[in-house]
């Protein structure tokens, strides 16, 4: 009998040792001693709402030609007189509100190409026009999905946008959330979305 107590509480005394140092015993410890660390909790308030997005477009995309100067619907102006340009205000600004030709620097299909355009006098306006159209924001809906209030940050269920005229997709710089009311839902139906 003394012989299996003994049996019995070394193979006792010898799992405890195993659960010791493999950590089920002291895990706590063991975290503190292999360096693991701990992350605190972080507190989102989640969403669900639909929202209104105003997005600036990151660059000036031609979505409509007055007349035929040069370049198409579709081309994205890089440079205008040598300088790189980003936004409808840019082009502006390196054009200036003068009549002297401007060197304009597109890309179409992944290739670089140059015009030189001289800009025409609008008379009701009292500036000068380089005959085209530059897309400057766009707007839709989405669905806010949470929002952190440590950070002031959020995130929104979205998607890319495709410039109608085009079918250009469009890059975004920056932009607004706005408030929205729903005021009709149409249901989905097989293969047909809801909206």
């Amino acid at each position: 009998m003394k012989k299996k107590f003994k049996t019995c509480a070394m193979i006792f005394l010898c799992v405890m040792v195993v659960m010791a140092v493999s950590g089920m015993l002291f895990p706590e410890e063991l975290a503190q001693t292999t360096g693991t660390e701990v992350v605190t909790q972080k507190m989102l308030i989640p969403g669900g709402q639909s929202v209104g997005i105003q997005m600036n477009v990151n660059g000036a995309l031609i979505v409509g030609v007055e007349q035929k100067v040069g370049p198409e619907v579709g081309d994205m102006i890089v440079e205008v007189n040598g300088k790189d340009v980003n936004s409808p205000q840019e082009v502006m600004e390196q054009m200036g509100n003068r009549g002297q030709t401007v060197e304009i620097t597109v890309v179409r299909d992944k290739k670089r190409l140059q015009y030189e355009i001289t800009p025409y006098y609008d008379a009701s306006t009292e500036s000068y026009k380089l005959g085209f159209w530059i897309k400057e924001k766009i707007a839709g809906i989405g669905t806010l999905t949470f929002y952190d209030p440590e950070e002031e940050t959020f995130a929104a269920l979205g998607h890319g946008i495709y410039e109608p005229e085009t079918g250009t997709l469009l890059e975004t710089k920056n932009g607004l959330l706005l408030n929205t009311r729903v005021n009709q839902i149409k249901a989905g139906k097989k293969g047909v979305p809801g909206e």
